[in-house]
């Protein structure tokens, strides 16, 4: 499906659910995200792994969904691609994001900071974030 196309089916469902009274405004969009989905994604050609804040909060129970997405996009913004997306990898940013919440709570209040951040060049080994290499 090529842009144009998809802009018009787009606007084509838009005007159903608004125009016609028995348009069904969920069923709607949700064809409307399947085509838009599949118009990217061809699943007889293409592989898509999906982690969810969900996924974040279960190893950080306590962040907020707005904290946990911010780990999302840390890792999929910083992550090694060699090494791609995984527990280990989402485990180190969830642990860099608290370390990072926790340095700048310690700034806000005067205290010195006794954490010691790795820059983004770190390579996981084991999952274990004391057991850090930094890349030259």
């Amino acid at each position: 499906m090529t842009q144009n196309q998809l802009e018009d089916r787009i606007l084509e469902l838009a005007r159903m659910a608004l125009d016609e009274p028995w348009a069904d405004v969920q069923g709607c969009a949700t064809v409307l995200a399947k085509e838009i989905i599949q118009s990217f994604y061809n699943p007889s050609t293409q592989v898509a792994v999906i982690w969810s804040i969900e996924d974040v909060q279960g190893l950080a129970s306590e962040l907020s969904d707005e904290q946990a997405m911010e780990v999302l996009e840390d890792a999929k913004n910083h992550h090694d691609a060699s090494v791609g997306m995984n527990w280990d990898v989402l485990e180190y940013y969830v642990e860099r994001s608290v370390i990072n919440a926790e340095a700048a709570a310690e700034l806000i209040s005067g205290t010195s900071i006794l954490h010691n951040i790795t820059d983004d060049t770190a390579l996981i080994a084991g999952g274990d974030i004391n057991k850090l290499e930094v890349a030259a």
